[in-house]
């Protein structure tokens, strides 16, 4: 079977699965501002230096190792006095999100400087609906 082929195989498995259903599709998306610049990455070197800098936007409890408690919120609704969470312009989002900083070279000072950066983010939530 071929790509093509296997595509069309999959969307009929959709029509089949979603007969009866309405989807409804939202998407939204958000600016994340930059948290730090640090040598830490607690999925790959949990609790040890990482081997190069990452920049990190969102969770303001970001550390060198992840712990439930960082992205728990039982009172997720309440945004007053949360303003110090998370670098996101949406309060409730404790997400955090790590990228491998970008440098460039600067010939007239032989030096590399770090690139400022900013992230968007963007999520799309799916679901069906009975008829």
């Amino acid at each position: 079977m071929v790509l093509g082929e296997l595509h069309l195989l999959f969307l009929n498995f959709l029509n089949v699965v979603t007969v009866g259903y309405a989807i409804n599709t939202k998407l939204f998306a958000q600016n994340v501002g930059l948290l730090v610049n640090t040598r830490l990455d607690p999925l790959v070197s949990p609790g040890n230096c990482s081997s190069h800098v990452h920049s990190v936007y969102g969770n303001a409890e970001f550390r060198d190792k992840v712990q439930k408690r960082m992205y728990r919120d039982d009172e997720w609704r309440d945004t007053e006095e949360k303003f110090d969470t998370t670098t996101s312009e949406l309060i409730p989002n404790l997400s955090s999100y790590w990228v491998p900083s970008l440098y460039i070279w600067d010939n007239d000072s032989q030096k590399y400087h770090l690139v400022d950066s900013f992230v968007r983010t963007y999520y799309r939530i799916s679901h069906l609906e009975g008829k």
